[in-house]
């Protein structure tokens, strides 16, 4: 099991809760099948490729810098790639 934690620091704050937290909770011979996932400090979501679509907008449609980066690079939305978009997010909505 493989965990990492992706924080970041808010305009005016010293500190914030990290924006995802991830946690990779099974994998198998397909690749990850779930990511434990922890926003905001709020309650944990159990992202699987199955519900991915449906939470990506709560997930990650509180930033238009992210939806620039998704016109400009559309395989970030894909289940495959979580991890990847997670840090983009972090590091462009972090200001």
């Amino acid at each position: 099991m493989a965990s990492a934690s992706l924080g970041h620091r808010t305009k005016g704050s010293e500190s914030a809760p990290p924006i995802v937290s991830i946690t990779i909770s099974s994998k198998g011979r397909q690749g990850t099948r779930a990511i434990s996932v922890v926003k905001d400090g709020g309650e944990m979501i159990k992202v699987e490729k199955e519900n991915f679509d449906p939470l990506f907008e709560q997930l990650f449609g509180d930033c238009p810098a992210m939806q620039e980066e998704l016109a400009m690079n559309p395989d970030l939305k894909k289940f495959k790639n979580f991890m990847i978009l997670a840090e983009v997010y972090n590091r462009l909505c972090a200001l």
